[in-house]
């Protein structure tokens, strides 16, 4: 056999460890190293040879409550360089300025990195009176209408290791600190497709949130409606509720399109 043409080591490597990581990524409770094994038919000393290395190197973890495995907090860093880097926003700004339009407020895109939500993209609201905010700013997921959305579209055992992790810290009175009122929040978004910020966040503010469409299940991109609270009411919320979900079910096109143009790329 032509030593040139024979199949390096290295690169089966790197093969049966994506093959993990999206095993991983498409299984929302985390896979054990028995499940790993009979689904990629590999070898259960190779399969934790692997699980090893990607546990060193951060892209996986392992829960000590639970003997699984789960992709890490560290994917999300790396969505955001994805969706600076293949103008993500640019396709979709068309229709998040429309959004701005329609609702006359400011208009926000937004990831989880680590515990935290991160803003990535911004619309300015065409009022005179607007939200200040900008672009790289971050806080608690639990308090932002945004945070909360993604967060509902992750598994529980991602939602059980925020609420171990972070203690549910208040920014304002109306925060939510408390399991249970974590949970009861987390199931009411899950059932109407929306998350609001009533003043959990900052007093004065109010936001409207839901996630964008995601191939994988899990959520990765949120958007929210923010206005000063005394003219974006909790009823005003509700109401644009419909408007905001419709508008992304647009976005999804330009959203998967983009997603496309990036893996043929």
């Amino acid at each position: 056999m032509n030593p040139e043409v024979q199949p390096y080591s290295g690169v089966k490597t790197v093969e049966k460890s994506l093959r993990i990581l999206e095993l991983l990524l498409m299984a929302q409770e985390g896979l054990s190293i028995g499940q790993l094994v009979a689904r990629t038919g590999l070898h259960r000393a190779s399969v934790h040879r692997l699980l090893t290395t990607l546990h060193a190197l951060g892209w996986v973890e392992r829960p000590a409550s639970r003997p699984i495995f789960r992709v890490s907090l560290r994917l999300y860093a790396l969505a955001h360089v994805f969706v600076q880097s293949y103008g993500l926003l640019d396709r979709l700004q068309p229709l998040l300025t429309e959004m701005s339009t329609r609702t006359r407020e400011t208009v926000h895109l937004g990831i989880l990195d680590g515990w935290e939500v991160l803003h990535i993209g911004r619309v300015e609201s065409p009022e005179r009176v607007g939200v200040a905010s900008r672009i790289g700013s971050r806080g608690w997921a639990h308090t932002s209408s945004m945070g909360k959305a993604l967060l509902a579209g992750q598994s529980d055992v991602f939602r059980e290791a925020y609420v171990a992790q972070t203690g549910l810290p208040a920014m304002t009175e109306h925060s939510i600190t408390t399991p249970a009122a974590f949970w009861a929040e987390m199931a009411a978004i899950r059932s109407q497709g929306f998350s609001i910020d009533n003043e959990e966040d900052a007093i004065g503010v109010r936001c409207l949130g839901t996630t964008l469409p995601s191939a994988h299940g899990r959520a990765v991109v949120a958007v929210s409606i923010t206005g000063p609270s005394p003219r974006f009411t909790l009823e005003r919320a509700y109401q644009f509720a419909p408007t905001l979900l419709d508008l992304v079910a647009r976005l999804g096109a330009p959203y998967e399109a983009a997603l496309e143009a990036t893996t043929a790329s």
